[in-house]
C-alpha cells in the first residue's frame, strides 16, 4: 500500500513525465516507479547499513544550481543488485587506478556502493545542494564496507565539473536532457585528448546513446536490468 507522500510524489511525476511524453510512457514510467519501491523494500538497503538514500523526489521537489533545472531528472536510487551487474560489466580493473565519478549522485547511493572497492577516489556530483548535503549525511552514516581511499561529494552543475586526469569510470543514471548531455560528452572526450588517459561510461537508462556516441565514444557493452538496461562506453587509453 502506497502512502500518501509517495502517492503525491507519484502525481507530480507523472504530470512532469506527461510535458515530455505520451500518456503510455508516463503511465509505463509510474509502474515503473511502484516496482522500483517494492525491490527497494526488500533489498533494504537503507535498513541495513544506515543511510536514507530511497525514495523517489519529484524534480518538482529538487533545488539546483544553475541554469539546467528543466534538464534535470527525478531522483530514483540504484539498486545494488542493479550496480553490481553493470560493474560486472566493466571487468576486471586496478581500482586503485582509477578515480569513479557519479555524475548526478543524488542521495549518495552509487557512491557508497563504489566505495567499496578500492578506486583511488570517489567523487559525486550533483547540481542539487540539499542532494549533496543530504548525501555527505549518509556517507557519515554507512556502516557498510569502504575500501576507497577517498571521498569528495561537490554541489556543482556537471558542465563545470573539472575532469580529473587519472583513469575514469564514470556512472550515469539518466541524470539530465540532451543539452547538458552532449556538453558533459564532449568535456569528457576532450580531456582524453590532452593526456593518456581511459574513460569508461556505464549509462543505466540510456536515453540519449547517440549522444555518447556522436561525442567520440566507442559503445562496448550493453545489458538489461530489472528495470532498464545498460550501455558500456569507452575513449582514450591508458598510459
Amino acid at each position: 500500500m502506497l502512502s500518501i507522500a509517495e502517492l503525491r510524489t507519484d502525481w507530480k511525476m507523472f504530470r512532469q513525465t506527461m510535458r515530455d511524453s505520451t500518456l503510455k510512457e508516463a503511465l509505463v514510467d509510474s509502474a515503473e516507479y511502484i516496482r522500483i519501491r517494492r525491490h527497494e523494500r526488500r533489498e533494504r538497503f537503507d535498513e541495513r547499513f544506515g543511510p536514507e538514500t530511497n525514495g523517489i523526489v519529484g524534480l518538482a521537489d529538487i533545488d539546483g544550481i544553475g541554469p539546467q533545472l528543466e534538464e534535470a531528472s527525478h531522483y530514483l536510487p540504484t539498486r545494488k543488485q542493479e550496480f553490481d551487474r553493470m560493474m560486472a560489466t566493466v571487468g576486471e580493473i586496478d581500482h586503485t587506478e582509477h578515480v569513479f565519478v557519479d555524475l548526478g549522485c543524488g542521495k549518495g547511493r552509487v557512491v557508497l556502493l563504489a566505495a567499496e572497492h578500492p578506486y583511488k577516489k570517489v567523487i559525486g556530483a550533483d547540481f542539487s545542494p540539499t542532494f549533496i548535503g543530504q548525501a555527505k549525511e549518509n556517507v557519515e552514516r554507512y556502516t557498510g564496507p569502504m575500501a576507497t581511499r577517498e571521498i569528495e561529494l561537490l554541489a556543482i552543475d556537471a558542465v563545470d565539473l573539472v575532469v580529473p586526469p587519472e583513469n575514469l569510470i564514470v556512472y550515469l543514471f539518466s541524470p539530465f536532457g540532451p543539452p547538458v548531455f552532449d556538453t558533459v560528452m564532449r568535456n569528457l572526450v576532450a580531456a582524453t585528448k590532452k593526456r593518456k588517459q581511459k574513460i569508461t561510461i556505464v549509462y543505466y537508462s540510456p536515453d540519449y546513446d547517440d549522444v555518447v556516441r556522436e561525442a567520440g565514444f566507442a559503445l562496448v557493452a550493453q545489458g538489461k536490468g530489472d528495470h532498464w538496461p545498460w550501455s558500456l562506453y569507452s575513449v582514450g587509453e591508458s598510459a
